[in-house]
């Protein structure tokens, strides 16, 4: 199964560099509420009102969840099928806003001329150059995605569904990126798979995560900050 799993991320990230985002900074954040793990059977449902279990992106998006989630222990079932927990999964990306930052630019003048010596076509002069660096200022468009996950224990969301109970979650992730595109599908693999190995875990406090793919598969690197 650890094969096929690779093989499969392996696809979602190749499939992205058609969009250009070879690479993705991602602040994941989770937490759980302390008690033992309930690694079991899970149903998918959708997150908010925003998504819907219909729709194919979320269908797609649901599908790159559940390899993530298979490779933590957990086995996906229809909600027929009495699951041990409930997970809502829920994504979203923000308008546009500008991002604005100054960068070294290189920069030349010219510093003189030198004169050689005579030949077939007289003298000639050649050019001399000093590099300087200055200041440039960059203007871009840039976009926050999220996904979120939510895992509540079956008894908690059935009784949330019949409207005697509150839902109360077992753990709960948000993953959340900044990019030049607002392409959802390009960018879920990056934040799914982000996600992937803080699935239950608790993290203290937002981890950032990079994750870089290219032609020959992915590579994934924690920095804490």
């Amino acid at each position: 199964m650890q094969s096929l799993s690779r093989a499969f991320w392996s696809l979602c990230f190749a499939c992205t560099l058609a969009g250009c985002v070879p690479t993705l900074h991602v602040d994941v954040s989770a937490i759980n509420d302390g008690g033992p793990k309930l690694i079991g059977s899970y149903a998918i449902e959708a997150g908010s009102d925003q998504v819907s279990d219909r729709d194919l992106v979320f269908r797609e998006v649901a599908s790159l969840v559940e390899i993530a989630m298979d490779e933590r222990g957990y086995t996906r079932v229809s909600p027929d099928d009495e699951p041990d927990l409930y997970l809502l999964v829920d994504f979203a990306i923000s308008d546009g806003q500008l991002d604005i930052d100054t960068i070294p630019a290189p920069a030349r003048f010219r510093t003189g001329v030198t004169f050689g010596r005579g030949g077939p076509y007289g003298r000639y002069g050649t050019f001399g150059y000093d590099t300087f660096y200055d200041e440039r200022i960059v203007v871009r468009e840039v976009f926050d995605s999220f996904l979120w996950l939510d895992a509540i224990e079956a008894r908690s969301w059935e009784g949330f569904i019949a409207g005697t109970d509150e839902p109360e979650p077992l753990w709960q992730l948000s993953a959340v990126a900044t990019s030049q595109t607002r392409d959802l599908r390009r960018l879920m693999p990056f934040l799914v798979f982000a996600a992937r190995d803080y699935i239950s875990e608790d993290t203290g406090r937002a981890r950032r995560v990079t994750v870089s793919a290219d032609e020959y598969g992915f590579e994934l690197y924690s920095n804490e900050y």
